[in-house]
């Protein structure tokens, strides 16, 4: 995970929500991303998996605590970039919260969906 990522959720607002806790997956699925800039108007799926740690903190705070603390069911992307092995989104929740999440050593990556 040592690149800058290539895809982005600008304005999009998810419309699936996966979560499974015990394989440390997250799975967030749009009706169109960017690709390198590029608008794709294809359903996709945006997935986060097998993380060694991950964090979560309300955007108002300073200190991570805990993924399960502040994890809700996401609607929008706000920023995602990586640095230095770590996996960084903002995200407003489908409750209007605001909140970071953190994922060390992850995979990342977009499927189209057929």
């Amino acid at each position: 995970m040592e690149k800058n990522l290539l895809f982005s959720f600008d304005d999009e607002i998810a419309t699936r929500f996966y979560y499974d806790i015990t394989s440390h997956k997250i799975a967030v699925y749009f009706a169109a991303y960017y690709n390198n800039g590029r608008f794709v108007e294809k359903e996709c799926r945006l997935i986060i998996e097998k993380w060694e740690y991950a964090k979560s903190k309300l955007s108002v705070d300073s200190r991570y605590k805990n993924l399960e603390d502040h994890v809700g069911i996401i609607s929008m992307i706000l920023d995602m970039y990586v640095a230095d092995k770590k996996l960084f989104l903002t995200v407003n929740t489908l409750d209007g919260q605001y909140v970071d999440l953190l994922f060390y050593n992850c995979n990342v990556k977009v499927e189209e969906i057929p």
